[in-house]
């Protein structure tokens, strides 16, 4: 099922974090599939899976910080996908919805910050 949802189409979010990407002239891979998760984005040359999470579905907890069940039930989906990506040679990033609406800035700096630290 997780795999599934890869072959959606792409949503506003992934959109705009795509931009970012693309602003910075990473290549990507988008919506694939490591293990049994789908990561919004791959970037092989940097062994790197990149998750954009929105506030409400994944529980951000600076906008929701009473925490549902189905958050907490997401939140730890996302521990689950997080440790399969690292324990098959991915590091993960993960961007809020928030900060990459108010502050792209600091998602690319972020990202850049992570490819100098690669090289």
């Amino acid at each position: 099922m997780r795999q599934r949802q890869g072959l959606r189409n792409v949503n506003k979010l992934e959109k705009a974090g795509y931009a970012i990407l693309e602003d910075l002239g990473l290549e990507y891979q988008p919506q694939q599939p490591v293990g049994r998760f789908v990561f919004d984005a791959l970037i092989p040359s940097l062994s790197l899976a990149i998750q954009f999470d929105g506030d409400y579905w994944h529980g951000n907890p600076e906008v929701f910080p009473e925490s549902s069940a189905r958050q907490l039930k997401q939140r730890e989906i996302d521990r689950r996908a997080d440790d399969t990506a690292k324990n098959m040679g991915f590091q993960v990033l993960r961007f809020w919805e928030s900060t990459i609406k108010t502050d792209p800035k600091k998602v690319k700096d972020s990202l850049l910050s992570f490819k100098i630290q690669e090289k």
